[in-house]
């Protein structure tokens, strides 16, 4: 509702910060059944939507997705060929597999690929739980805002709206989605920036 904001959401990992969460999931048509395991993102109904990732087959989250309703997945390109090769993955069922439990899931969407945790890696298998159904523990949330403008500008305002919720709530590591990339890129160019020094004959005016 805040003036700027076009989509806001919530999710276990942010993009490109280095960090990935793990799951096991099976299936009776792919390797006898094995468990592998892909990288997930435990994520709210707006999350494709804020990020701009189009759901390419079937839908994204919605809030009939509860803790009441059957158990849905989104997968990413990578994980749906992983598991279905060039068949149609939505309305199939895997097998989550959580300590001694194993739980059916029914695929509802394929995501676009998207980088998860890096740039410099390829597209991992990669799958998408709603939040509402996801009853493993967690120990922080991240969210993100997309915004129509200038995101350095919304910076006060959200962390207004966060602490009239609860002023107990303190933000952390708030930064824009370009600024965690060029973090994430810093390494790179700081070699880069050494190995051109290095070509570089220094001249000396007298």
């Amino acid at each position: 509702s805040m003036p700027g904001v076009l989509s806001a959401t919530a999710m276990s990992h942010p993009f490109i910060t280095g960090w990935h969460n793990g799951t096991m999931l099976s299936s009776p048509e792919v390797e006898d059944g094995r468990p592998i395991e892909v990288w997930m993102n435990t994520v709210s109904p707006e999350f494709f939507a804020a990020f701009n990732i189009p759901v390419v087959a079937g839908r994204p989250f919605s809030p009939r997705d509860t803790a009441s309703a059957p158990l849905v997945v989104v997968l990413n390109q990578t994980a749906a060929t992983r598991f279905f090769g060039s068949r149609l993955a939505v309305g199939r069922t895997l097998r989550r597999h959580a300590g001694d439990q194993v739980i059916q899931v029914e695929v509802i969407g394929v995501a676009r690929d998207a980088k998860y945790d890096s740039l410099r890696k390829s597209v991992q298998p990669t799958v998408f739980f709603p939040y509402a159904q996801d009853k493993a523990p967690f120990s922080g949330r991240a969210y993100a805002v997309r915004t129509g403008g200038d995101p350095a500008v919304l910076a006060g305002a959200l962390r207004q709206a966060i602490s009239s919720i609860d002023r107990n709530l303190v933000p952390m590591d708030m930064k824009t989605q370009t600024r965690q990339i060029e973090e994430s890129l810093h390494q790179e160019r700081l070699f880069a920036t050494l190995l051109n020094a290095g070509r570089v004959r220094p001249s000396i005016v007298l």
